[in-house]
């Protein structure tokens, strides 16, 4: 399924709203896998200054999440930490994507 481009943007605040809600809830309930699942086309990658990621990592595999996500770069494996735009670029490279296209 492919989005049109001027859909995009709602699609990522959901995906945001719906990420944001899982991470204060801890809760990986269906409602929320089936809105993330319908913002599939739009590549997800985690970008951030934890040192390995493990709790994050854990968190996504334990609520069944873990495979929506394209790419995971934490700062203790890039060698840098936000805002250094390297960690960025990082994960858009995993992604295949230009980093300026990323949110």
């Amino acid at each position: 399924m492919q989005i049109a481009p001027a859909a995009r943007d709602p699609l990522r605040g959901m995906l945001h709203h719906e990420l944001d809600r899982l991470a204060e809830n801890h809760n990986g309930d269906a409602e929320a896998r089936h809105h993330i699942d319908g913002c599939l086309d739009l590549p997800v990658g985690i970008a951030s200054n934890a040192f390995f990621g493990s709790v994050h990592h854990t968190c996504l595999t334990d609520h069944g999440l873990s495979d929506l996500i394209g790419a995971e770069v934490y700062s203790g494996g890039a060698g840098a930490r936000k805002p250094n735009p390297s960690l960025i670029h990082r994960a858009a490279d995993v992604l295949g994507l230009p980093a300026a296209s990323c949110v």
